[in-house]
């Protein structure tokens, strides 16, 4: 039981590392400046995750080309949730914590979610190190 309790820890400690080298490093800023993931995110880019704007372009051929959009909008979005998500720091911890409990440790996935929020706590203690 204490061996899986120290394994945890280390994977959220290593969670938590990771999160803070995602949103801060310089490789992690050029890649995020590489595939348009920086802050303040693009205004072209939020435009055209709208249907409004689709709508205004095209005109009544919008409803022909309607699955086409919809793909389009769902990819900007995911663009979108990924460079909000890549720009907080807790964000990616939880995220990051998640999925290796998950594949990693084999956890299933209630557990892995429950017990995801700890990486969280790993970043906040990594940060007051730091300071």
């Amino acid at each position: 039981m204490v061996e899986i309790f120290i394994i945890l820890v280390l994977v959220l400690l290593s969670a938590g590392v990771l999160a803070i080298q995602v949103t801060e490093s310089v490789l992690a800023l050029r890649v995020k400046k590489w595939f348009g993931f920086l802050q303040p995110y693009p205004k072209p880019l939020l435009a055209f995750g709208k249907f409004g704007t689709w709508k205004r372009m095209i005109g009544t051929a919008s409803y022909l080309l309607l699955p086409l959009i919809i793909c389009i909008i769902a990819v900007l979005r995911f663009h979108a949730f990924l460079a909000d998500l890549l720009d907080c720091q807790y964000c990616t911890a939880f995220h990051i914590s998640w999925i290796l409990l998950y594949f990693a440790l084999s956890m299933p996935i209630g557990v892995s979610l429950i017990a995801a929020p700890l990486g969280i706590l790993s970043v906040y203690i990594i940060e007051r190190i730091r300071r």
